[in-house]
C-alpha cells in the first residue's frame, strides 16, 4: 500500500509520497491487503490535495494528503494525510447508506468497497 510520484523532468524516477503507514489500521484489513480490491482504489487531485480511496471490510474511506506545510507533522516523505471519510472520522462520516431510502446497509453505513472521486467544474464529486 503506496502511492508514488512522478518526477517531473524525469520519467525515470519515482518518489514514494505515502506508505501503508499512513493509512492506520486500514492498512491492516483484509480487503485493503486484498490482490482482488487493490490496496489503493483510486486517486484524484482537488483543492492541493491529493485525495486517495481505499477499501474496508466494512465500505470505503478517503485520505486527502499535501507536501507539508509549516506547523504541520508529516511522514517521512514530507506528506501530511488525513481521514476525511470513514470510520476514525466521526466529523465526516458520510452514513452514506443512512441517506438513501430503503437501503439497508451495514453498522458503518457506506454502500460500497469502492468510491471513485473525480473533479468537475472546480468540485470533487464520489461515485459509489
Amino acid at each position: 500500500m503506496a502511492i508514488i510520484q512522478k518526477d517531473a523532468t524525469d520519467d525515470t524516477v519515482w518518489t514514494r509520497i505515502a506508505d501503508f503507514r499512513d493509512f492506520g489500521e486500514y492498512a491492516a484489513d483484509e480487503q485493503a491487503k486484498s490482490t482482488i480490491t487493490s490496496p489503493i482504489w483510486d486517486l484524484c487531485t482537488y483543492n492541493g490535495y491529493v485525495w486517495a480511496t481505499i477499501p474496508d471490510s466494512q465500505g470505503t474511506v478517503m485520505f486527502k494528503g499535501h507536501p507539508v506545510e509549516e506547523g504541520e507533522t508529516g511522514n517521512e516523505y514530507g506528506w501530511y494525510w488525513e481521514e476525511v471519510i470513514g470510520k476514525y472520522n466521526g466529523v465526516n462520516n458520510l452514513g452514506l447508506a443512512e441517506n438513501v431510502e430503503g437501503y439497508i446497509g451495514d453498522e458503518a453505513g457506506l454502500l460500497t468497497m469502492a468510491m471513485t472521486p473525480f473533479t468537475f467544474n472546480g468540485k470533487l464529486y464520489l461515485m459509489d
